[in-house]
């Protein structure tokens, strides 16, 4: 068995906790800001962080202006409140080696020091076990789908069947749309929600230091078993 360390332990019962996460926003005067699932919403879009969500968000709310959605609370316990209040909730799964070499390089570039960066290791195991536990509650959807805009919308509508249709060039529309919004707004190449040379250099160094870790080979087994039981292809 991995041991945590002490303070890892800590913080993620903080992220399991609705009650004491919503009081770590309070707290840290980030409640507003965030997007917590309250009964307002609709809809929970779940993920880890750097698995798709701000394009997955964009895109919904593009396709679908009236849809009231929360989503970028990449905490166990937004799960555990969405499913409390009986919202339907659509969970994005990304492979581990993508998800946490970007997520490490994004955190190093924000200033965070390397055991703060490193700590998402922890914290996606934490999340997607939570997940496995609970696939009989959440529509799991592989992050691979989101380069199919329409297969994407369409398990949304499966979700959620009162939304209404559309077309598929009106989700092609909205996509460019969205992909074009995205890209000017991002300062530094390695917080960038986009792929490009940089980031691919930075994050295959992360993957020397990772790749040979327990807690990696821990992550990836989750994310493979999550796969099995969804039915879903690694590609």
């Amino acid at each position: 068995m991995i041991k945590y360390p002490l303070w890892i332990r800590a913080w993620l019962a903080i992220c399991r906790s609705p009650m004491m996460y919503k009081s770590y926003l309070f707290v840290s005067g980030r409640f507003r800001q965030a997007e917590y699932p309250d009964a307002s919403n609709g809809f929970y879009l779940a993920g880890f962080q750097r698995s798709g969500n701000s394009y997955a968000r964009r895109l919904l709310l593009s396709v679908f202006p009236e849809l009231s959605l929360s989503s970028h609370i990449h905490k166990v316990a937004a799960i555990k409140s969405a499913i409390k209040l009986n919202l339907p909730v659509i969970v994005l799964l990304r492979d581990p080696s993508n998800t946490l070499a970007s997520s490490i390089v994004q955190q190093k570039a924000k200033g965070y020091s390397n055991n703060r960066a490193y700590a998402c290791i922890y914290e996606y195991i934490d999340y997607y076990s939570y997940v496995l536990d609970s696939l009989n509650k959440v529509n799991v959807v592989s992050f691979e789908l989101l380069r199919e805009p329409k297969l994407f919308i369409e398990a949304v509508r499966n979700t959620i069947p009162s939304l209404p249709a559309v077309t598929d060039q009106e989700i092609l529309d909205a996509s460019h749309s969205v992909i074009i919004g995205i890209k000017p707004n991002v300062n530094s190449s390695q917080v960038y929600a986009w792929q490009s040379d940089e980031k691919d250099n930075q994050k295959a160094l992360v993957m020397t230091r990772i790749n040979n870790l327990p807690q990696f080979k821990e992550a990836t087994d989750i994310y493979v078993k999550i796969l099995s039981r969804c039915g879903l292809s690694e590609s």
